[in-house]
């Protein structure tokens, strides 16, 4: 039962992530996301796009969904205590997965940041916001999305694990221990992957900053949205 409560987190919070809230607001308000900017229905893109309040409501939709998610997994398997934080961060990934890889739009979604920070701010809210701050450090720092989404990410994951099998912070068991390691490697690489092309960029020296205008046609396809 352990392992399949797992699974079911994991489906629950494939379906949630697949509620494509960029995809949503272009249909209500006519923004046009998926033809605009970089074409991307993350935040970043309806921020550049449509503002401010389209790019809060974006980044607030695809948080709230793995909120949700996650929240609904720690109720259904609450009795697995006090490993339920892992019940959480399967449904979570779940979520980044769904988000990333929808299947009825040809496993071609966004990039799971936002995805990623709630998921963060449920598992340990401090670490989260630690991370936050190092995220817009560097973005307003460099101007680079994909480079501040790529660090904060990383320490973040990183964190987790070292808090966990160092100071046993999260309380787990032995097994779920190892599953918040796994998990937690798994985040960051389903990170990287869906920043490739930009890691490509920046190697190239391409990458555009955010606000700039475009350098290429690739990058007017998949610029260095966070979302």
């Amino acid at each position: 039962m352990y392992y399949f409560g797992q699974i079911i987190s994991l489906i629950i919070g494939y379906l949630f992530g697949m509620i494509e809230t960029g995809r949503i607001f272009s249909r209500m308000t006519n923004a046009d996301l998926e033809h605009k900017g970089s074409g991307n229905t993350g935040a970043t893109n309806a921020l550049r796009v449509a503002g401010k309040k389209a790019g809060a409501i974006v980044l607030f939709g695809d948080m709230l969904k793995t909120g949700v998610a996650c929240i609904i997994a720690a109720l259904l398997f609450k009795g697995f205590a006090p490993d339920v934080k892992i019940f959480c961060f399967f449904a979570g990934i779940g979520a980044i997965l769904g988000h990333n890889f929808p299947f009825y739009l040809g496993f071609k979604g966004g990039k799971g940041v936002a995805c990623t920070a709630m998921l963060a701010l449920i598992i340990d809210w401090p670490v989260a916001l630690i991370c936050a701050a190092i995220f817009f450090s560097i973005a307003f720092g460099c101007g680079y999305v994909s480079i501040s989404s790529l660090t904060a990410i990383t320490i973040l994951g990183l964190t987790f694990i070292v808090k966990s099998t160092c100071f046993g912070a999260y309380g787990l068991t032995e097994i779920a221990n190892v599953e918040l390691i796994i998990l937690s490697l798994v985040m960051i690489g389903l990170t990287f992957y869906g920043h490739r092309t930009n890691i490509v960029r920046l190697m190239n020296g391409t990458e555009n900053k955010f606000g700039s205008k475009k350098k290429n046609a690739d990058a007017a396809n998949d610029e260095n949205e966070g979302n």
